[in-house]
């Protein structure tokens, strides 16, 4: 699940290039700025009509004369510090910063739908705007809690390789989740419309809650669980594989595949019991598949 996936086209911005009738023209609807020598944001005369700006692998360290009427903005690659957004006009709905050294975002506005800040030098998560559907701020190292104003609107959110360690303030609302690479250690709550979660290299030993009655995906790949809740019928594909599994979970009907592959204390007998139960399922067990086919 994602939002405003789609793929814009870049637009370099050359200053002999802009006439009095590039916006009539509806020219420069997209612009890069992009290169070393590049210091601060020069943008064409007819800035009213960019509605996505690229800043990508500059010098640039501080941001101004952001177009007034941008829709996407991204920053990317570059050496900015702090991100200010009260300079940010009111129809911006996409926000991408990855790849900097930022370690503040304050004044983010109302209306910002995707915000996009992972591989960035994080503290904390700035008080994000209700309106924010999809959240990455995955790979910023030292990144330890999540905040306790997140919205009911949050829809997907990405905190791998960070050193947050429980999931309990994310609201219910999340259908998507990935938090590879965290310690988690013990889970005790889950949101309740969660439909895929992903979590390899978490060091989680145990799942104390129920799992969501809608999930379809599930990828805890190299954990330490000895035991896993009732999987839900709504279940699609799951990876349990390199984790210290002592029985096989249970198969509802909905699944098509699932990974046991380097669990040791599990036995191949326990597989062959499966088999009249599983007409069709797809089990990886000791590097190899088993179709159970009719």
């Amino acid at each position: 699940m994602s939002v405003y996936t789609e793929a814009f086209n870049e637009t370099y911005y050359d200053d002999d290039n802009c006439d009095d009738n590039c916006c009539e023209n509806n020219y420069y609807k997209e612009l890069l700025i992009e290169g070393k020598n590049i210091d601060k944001v020069q943008v064409p005369l007819c800035t009213d009509d960019i509605t996505v700006l690229y800043i990508k692998n500059t010098n640039i360290t501080q941001l101004t004369n952001i177009p007034k009427n941008l829709i996407e903005l991204n920053i990317i690659e570059n050496d900015i510090k702090i991100i200010d957004g009260s300079i940010f006009p009111d129809s911006l709905k996409i926000l991408i910063l990855n790849k900097n050294n930022i370690t503040s975002i304050v004044n983010l506005k109302e209306g910002i739908i995707k915000l996009l800040a992972n591989n960035n030098n994080l503290e904390k998560i700035p008080n994000i705007p209700t309106t924010v559907q999809v959240l990455d701020v995955s790979d910023n190292e030292n990144l330890s809690d999540l905040p306790s104003s997140l919205s009911n609107n949050l829809l997907a959110i990405s905190i791998a390789d960070t050193l947050i360690t429980n999931l309990e303030k994310l609201p219910n609302s999340v259908e998507e989740l990935n938090s590879d690479n965290c310690i988690l250690n013990k889970i005790t709550k889950l949101p309740v419309n969660l439909k895929s979660w992903k979590s390899w290299r978490s060091k989680i030993s145990c799942i104390e809650c129920e799992l969501p009655t809608g999930l379809q995906i599930l990828n805890l790949y190299n954990n330490l669980l000895k035991e896993i809740p009732t999987l839900p019928d709504s279940i699609i594909n799951v990876d349990l594989s390199k984790n210290n599994l002592e029985k096989i979970p249970n198969i509802p009907q909905n699944l098509m595949e699932i990974d046991l592959e380097d669990n040791e204390l599990l036995d191949i007998k326990q597989l062959k019991e499966l088999e009249k139960n599983n007409i069709g399922k797809k089990i990886m067990f000791n590097d190899e598949y088993f179709s159970f086919l009719e």
